[in-house]
């Protein structure tokens, strides 16, 4: 790590860290706070635009945290800076204020130079888990830098790319649809929990078009043990679909065909 990039490094830690705590500093000083804002003493303050203007860095803090898998090591025992460092291949340097900007985040704890996991960080950025959510930094990471054109997007009234091309989406949806599994699997299995049960019980062949990772096919054919799943979509992205069908038991029952839909 160059000079320049550590100390860009440090400082956006430290920012990061500081953003849980801005909040607090404004409500303690509040009362003496006077802002050209304030109106008929309503006691009116920046907070709200601060936390917005600032919550990117924690964004990017967090994204850091699960793209070294910190929680995943953390889980299997390791505490220190040092032996986190170690085990995400990161310098102490580096790791240290990136941890401690996740404790000021509450993702961690830290006692006696020793870090742990909060219950957000244990249910959900721990890999191998069902409810393990990480893989959605990547769909933040994919649309981030169409975010940063907004106001060019607003001007022109075009996106930043298009997806809706054969050769685009071989290459975009493979990335998309491990990152949004979790949200998608969770709305597919709040609409199997809203069927009568005898309603699923009549399902026997599920055909999933344009399937990505199979999450909305998964919870009906949960629910229903005698459902046969056949997943349509690129040749990239069906090995995705059965790797995730393949984690919840699942993969006998799932065939495919690949190619474009249109």
């Amino acid at each position: 790590m160059t000079s320049a990039v550590a100390k860009d490094f440090d400082c956006a830690c430290r920012m990061a860290k500081s953003i849980a705590l801005e909040t607090d500093r404004y409500k303690s000083h509040r009362k003496g706070f006077n802002v050209a804002q304030e109106i008929d003493n309503n006691r009116v303050t920046p907070d709200a635009i601060l936390q917005l203007l600032w919550s990117p860095l924690a964004a990017q803090a967090l994204i850091a945290g699960v793209e070294l898998a910190v929680f995943t090591h953390i889980s299997q025992g390791k505490k220190t800076a040092g032996e986190i460092a170690r085990a995400t291949g990161a310098s102490v340097r580096g790791i240290e204020p990136l941890l401690d900007a996740l404790v000021a985040m509450s993702y961690l704890n830290k006692k006696g130079g020793h870090y742990g996991l909060e219950p957000v960080s244990e249910a959900f950025l721990v890999r191998g888990k069902q409810t393990y959510m990480g893989d959605m930094i990547y769909s933040t990471k994919l649309t981030q830098g169409g975010w940063m054109e907004l106001t060019d997007v607003v001007r022109s009234g075009l996106p930043t790319s298009t997806v809706d091309i054969e050769a685009a989406g071989r290459e975009f949806f493979p990335k998309l649809v491990s990152a949004i599994f979790p949200m998608s699997f969770g709305a597919s299995r709040a609409a199997v929990a809203s069927l009568p049960e005898k309603s699923i019980r009549r399902i026997k062949s599920i055909l999933d078009v344009a399937a990505g990772s199979a999450a909305w096919s998964i919870p009906f054919a949960m629910a229903n043990p005698e459902a046969k799943v056949t997943v349509l979509d690129f040749p990239e992205v069906t090995p995705i679909a059965n790797e995730f069908a393949g984690k919840f038991g699942l993969a006998d029952r799932y065939s495919y065909v690949e190619g474009n839909i249109r």
